[in-house]
């Protein structure tokens, strides 16, 4: 097994419940990683996350780092909304900065940190989310209807109640379906009428169930106001098991702009 020399010092960061080993690293370092994601990730013999961050060097003078996100099964997301805000607490942190521009493969993203003692709270502009329309799959007999939304990574919708039972039974078959071109991270939302708020399950794309995802709570948030069903240029409050994200869709550039926590739960070595 391959082993890093020196051994390679790592973060661990939670976002509303999502977690990860957060690496500052080569690139070269970033192929290591993904061949051994899994075994890091692992939850009973590794550090135990839904993925890994790596922290590389800026491309530009106006960015402050870039971020590699890593799944837990080594492929590469394209982006990560509870991740950046990890990594924007990180980085903001060791500068002593309140705001950070982040490098993603999404394009890079603006951040304002709120530092509290302990944790944080990060306000990212997470860009246009485009609302792609409606997409029917067969999934054991069943016509199942998906709104489909790009944020900078590819999500799709079941709305209506759900159960955990459905989640784990329809998300790992719809995540790999040839009608998402790619895949897809898939979120199951139900709107919670008497709060003006949205609860949402997830089932993400090369990790499977997670406590949160913020591309997915923002694409979700996106998908209602294109029905109609909430407004834009107003803050909606989505619920996920690791905890709520505050998201607003503005209606003069269809940006989503999305609040929520950031903590780091430890530090190590990986061997």
């Amino acid at each position: 097994m391959y082993r890093f020399q020196p051994k390679m010092r790592f973060e661990k960061y939670e976002g509303a419940g999502n977690d990860f080993v957060l690496v500052d690293c080569t690139e070269r370092e970033v192929a290591l990683l993904r061949e051994r994601a899994a075994t890091i990730c692992d939850r009973h013999f590794g550090v135990g996350a839904d993925g890994i961050l790596a922290i590389l060097p800026a491309s530009s003078a106006r960015s402050a780092a870039r971020m590699v996100v890593i799944n837990a099964d080594g492929s590469i997301a394209e982006m990560c909304g509870n991740g950046i805000r990890c990594v924007a607490m990180h980085v903001a942190g060791r500068a002593g900065a309140s705001s950070v521009c982040i490098e993603t493969d999404a394009g890079p993203l603006d951040c304002v940190v709120e530092m509290r003692e302990g944790d944080a709270l990060v306000t990212v502009d997470l860009g246009p989310v485009i609302v792609t329309g409606v997409t029917r799959v067969e999934i054991d007999g069943a016509s199942i209807e998906f709104a489909t939304a790009n944020t900078g990574n590819r999500h799709a919708i079941r709305f209506g109640q759900y159960d955990e039972a459905m989640v784990r039974r329809i998300g790992p078959v719809a995540s790999v379906h040839p009608a998402f071109d790619g895949g897809a991270n898939i979120e199951f939302a139900d709107i919670i009428a008497e709060k003006k708020s949205v609860r949402v399950a997830v089932w993400e794309r090369g990790v499977g169930v997670t406590m949160a995802c913020g591309t997915g709570a923002a694409a979700v948030v996106a998908a209602l106001c294109d029905r109609g069903e909430m407004p834009r240029d107003t803050p909606i409050a989505v619920e996920l098991p690791g905890g709520t994200l505050i998201v607003t869709m503005r209606s003069s550039d269809s940006h989503a702009v999305q609040r929520g926590p950031a903590r780091r739960v430890f530090s190590g070595e990986i061997a």
